[in-house]
């Protein structure tokens, strides 16, 4: 096991991967700093409504907003799962990475109004409407980054009436392409002086994992009470990080599988309903430090 807490086979999620390399961290990455860099907001646009055929691996298409997904009407959230669990729970400071236009923001606020909630979207047309319904609420504190494993300068797509912005190559010439400011969860929180996160949630549509890798001071002493991100569980779905690596990569950390949300049963590339889940919110918590269990794995 690496002395960062991890195994050193670990490596965060990539689509096309040169040889590994050391963060700055000392986090194996496949990607390069500075390569494509998708993360994709959670609202898709409707434009995958009328693709005959898939897009590319590396250029997911947009698709309908996921508030509005039929698919995932009725289904439980993470403030379901956590009222279920703990009905006295409350929340003092809540992380929205990949806040879009502030829909779970506006949930996360109904749901526990005393909360302090830091919401992150690097899109310019997206901040400016995020704003615009939140930027009243001296309780919600708006952060025009974007989180990723290690920290920089990078362009960054914003067609104003895209919903699919993303990070890009500095060196890919691009349409209304911005540079942006690009930083860890951990040196956020220090320099804001938080030493703890009641709940996070990450959106970043493929790049989850690298999110999360920056947030390893906190996962390391466990600061983190509720961690939500975006995940697949079947083997077909090469865009969303799977569930099997958010749970190798978040053991060695203390954190245990708590819930799967807000399964959705539909490819938006081929726009086409499936009986599978084809990805799904997984919510992860620290498990009890007594926990007995034996050694051999056999309980």
């Amino acid at each position: 096991m690496a002395a960062s807490g991890f195994p050193r086979t670990f490596r965060p999620h990539t689509r096309r991967a040169p040889a590994p390399r050391q963060s700055p961290a000392g986090i194996p990455v496949e990607t390069p700093m500075g390569k494509t860099l998708w993360q994709h907001r959670s609202a898709r646009t409707k434009l995958a409504r009328n693709v005959a055929t898939p897009a590319p691996s590396d250029r997911p298409r947009a698709g309908p907003k996921r508030r509005s997904n039929q698919h995932m009407q009725g289904s439980m959230t993470i403030i379901d799962e956590i009222r279920r669990h703990d009905p006295n729970f409350t929340a003092e400071v809540i992380f929205d990475v990949g806040a879009n236009l502030g829909e779970t923001v506006e949930e996360f606020r109904a749901a526990f109004p005393q909360a302090r909630i830091f919401a992150f979207e690097p899109a310019e047309s997206s901040f400016a409407e995020l704003s615009q319904r939140h930027g009243g609420d001296a309780s919600t504190h708006l952060s025009q980054v974007a989180l990723d494993i290690a920290p920089g300068r990078s362009a960054f797509s914003d067609a104003k009436k895209s919903k699919g912005n993303a990070l890009i190559s500095l060196g890919l010439a691009a349409k209304n392409a911005k540079l942006v400011t690009v930083a860890t969860g951990d040196a956020f929180c220090k320099e804001r002086g938080i030493d703890r996160i009641d709940l996070l949630k990450i959106d970043t549509e493929g790049y989850d994992l690298r999110v999360v890798m920056g947030f390893t001071e906190m996962l390391r002493s466990r600061a983190i009470g509720y961690l939500q991100v975006e995940c697949t569980t079947t083997l077909d779905n090469h865009f969303h990080v799977h569930l099997e690596r958010f749970i190798h990569a978040l053991h060695p950390f203390g954190y245990r599988l708590f819930a799967l949300t807000e399964p959705v049963r539909h490819c938006w590339a081929t726009n086409q309903p499936l009986n599978g889940i084809w990805y799904a919110n997984a919510v992860f918590v620290p498990e009890v430090p007594d926990a007995k269990l034996r050694k051999d794995g056999i309980n």
